[in-house]
């Protein structure tokens, strides 16, 4: 591979990047023809160039938004074209973290959409790509398996996969946990309402820890002011 293959393949990632961020803030009509020409830039990128990896993940992720946007078969077929590319940029560099995470999103968001139930192999899947992620990063897939640990109603790996996500700084804000209707099953119970407290109660212990700092600089704004001369002339 030639230093121009490589700087032109690394051109076509970052083309098809851009074309991609610029489908997803276009209106639905102008958003497909965006999509396609982002993936005709990642597939100019050969097998063999060290940019390879990269254009898959980068396909993938573009499927899987573009499928955000549709219905049906065709959210279906772009589900698992997201999948196929994820894997191909796995299959290029096992330790493509992005790959993994989001390849387990794809095949959650296929598993929805086809119906399948909870035993599907797709939602296995799922979860091994997500218990990949967490090989190759502690912590980056722990929010996602305590996901499907609740939809399996399985409460005490739910709550032990919040917590490795907490502690390692990798959890997602209170109301947005909230609101996520993949924990609604163990919403009711004991051990996810004392998780969600002790949330709360770090919140409002970073609040108050924020205060003095903000009244410390008000003191020193004050104390740097200049004293006014009062003594008569």
């Amino acid at each position: 591979m030639s230093i121009l293959e490589f700087f032109t393949s690394s051109w076509k990632v970052n083309a098809g990047k851009k074309l991609t961020t610029q489908a997803r803030e276009a209106a639905e009509g102008q958003a497909d023809s965006l999509f396609a020409s982002a993936y005709e830039n990642f597939a100019a990128v050969p097998e063999n160039n060290k940019s390879y990896a990269d254009a898959m993940y980068n396909w993938g992720f573009a499927l899987l938004h573009q499928a955000d946007t549709k219905s049906s078969d065709a959210a279906k077929a772009l589900y698992e074209q997201a999948v196929e590319k994820f894997n191909k940029c796995l299959a290029t560099n096992p330790n493509y973290l992005g790959a993994a995470i989001d390849g387990g999103v794809a095949l959650l968001a296929l598993a929805r959409e086809t119906g399948a139930s909870l035993d599907d192999k797709l939602y296995l899947r799922a979860k091994e790509s997500f218990e990949t992620a967490e090989t190759i990063q502690e912590g980056t897939a722990s929010y996602n398996l305590a996901c499907i640990h609740a939809m399996n109603n399985n409460e005490q790996e739910c709550i032990a996969a919040l917590n490795k996500a907490r502690d390692l700084g990798l959890i997602p804000e209170t109301k947005q946990i909230m609101e996520d209707e993949d924990l609604d099953n163990i919403k009711s119970m004991s051990r996810f309402k004392e998780f969600i407290e002790s949330l709360l109660i770090e919140e409002e212990e970073e609040a108050k820890e924020d205060k003095p700092e903000e009244a410390d600089s008000e003191e020193v704004a004050d104390s740097e002011a200049p004293v006014e001369d009062k003594t008569e002339s």
